[in-house]
């Protein structure tokens, strides 16, 4: 930026009609000067965090500043969790940078990233074979709430709407809406009890694609894989503010219960965050999706 601006400065023609453009110069030398001042106080008062600042391009730097300065119980967060700053703050989208400030959806957000299972099934979703004895082979499919890597992801083969077309929560506006629809997948699973790919019985010729039973939710289509996991930090966030209450779904063949919590994304869309075997305090989180609409 200083190179830059030196060669800006260099260039402005001379006469009084080019003055606040020098003016806006200079303040940017004044800026930079803020910055250095910046850095050379929490390279004392916070070690930590200065390491992960120095590495960060200058345009970070800046907006690290803005978003810090003076701020010295979230400057002591940071100092005692300096992985917050790469890992999750430094990634934030554009539409949600407001929350970046928030020691605790920084927090949730680590967490969400850092729940492989979890995310694995938000994204690439989960097929399991199910043997039966006296039976073909089934299928459970769960997960898959990410369009995009729906459409895309080469983990589950070809993937692909199923008549009837999807639904949109704004039809209006498709790219940024939530989607409910059917879903089939183009099975790349070897089936143990023929050891050959699974294919539906007694299909002639092999019909190798599974219908997932219940319609599947996705987040809108404008959101990629980053988008959606700070949404889904933004969401559990939720979870500790009184006085939401859990809905049992259901308990299975082993005694485990299944709770519900609905809570809203960043655009005020209902988001279920379910847990398996116990409640948010006991339970496992299994899976954070929009709400059947």
């Amino acid at each position: 930026m200083k190179r830059a601006t030196r060669h800006l400065r260099q260039n402005i023609p001379s006469g009084s009609e080019y003055n606040d453009l020098r003016n806006a110069l200079n303040g940017i030398d004044d800026l930079l000067q803020d910055l250095n001042n910046f850095i050379n106080d929490i390279r004392i008062s916070h070690p930590s965090v200065h390491s992960e600042v120095i590495l960060m391009s200058e345009k970070n730097q800046l907006d690290f500043m803005f978003d810090f300065e003076g701020n010295k119980i979230m400057l002591d967060q940071l100092q005692t969790n300096p992985y917050l700053i790469q890992e999750s703050w430094e990634i934030i989208v554009d539409d949600l940078k407001n929350l970046r400030k928030d020691i605790n959806f920084l927090k949730n957000h680590n967490k969400i990233i850092h729940n492989l299972e979890l995310i694995n099934h938000i994204h690439t979703g989960d097929v399991k074979l199910i043997l039966n004895n006296s039976g073909p082979t089934g299928v459970e499919i769960t997960g898959y709430h990410n369009a995009i890597v729906l459409k895309s992801s080469p983990n589950a083969g070809e993937i692909g709407w199923k008549n009837p077309p999807p639904k949109y929560s704004n039809p209006n506006n498709q790219n940024d809406s939530y989607l409910r629809g059917k879903i089939r997948i183009n099975m790349i699973e070897i089936d143990p009890k023929t050891g050959e790919k699974w294919k539906v019985a007694n299909s002639s010729p092999p019909n190798h694609f599974k219908t997932k039973k219940s319609d599947n939710v996705f987040w809108p289509l404008s959101y990629r894989t980053d988008r959606i996991n700070q949404e889904m930090a933004y969401v559990i966030g939720q979870l500790k503010t009184p006085p939401i209450l859990g809905i049992v779904k259901g308990i299975d063949k082993k005694g485990k219960i299944t709770i519900i919590y609905e809570c809203r994304a960043t655009d005020g869309h209902p988001i279920e965050v379910m847990f398996y075997g116990g409640d948010m305090n006991t339970g496992k989180m299994a899976s954070i999706y929009p709400k059947y609409f």
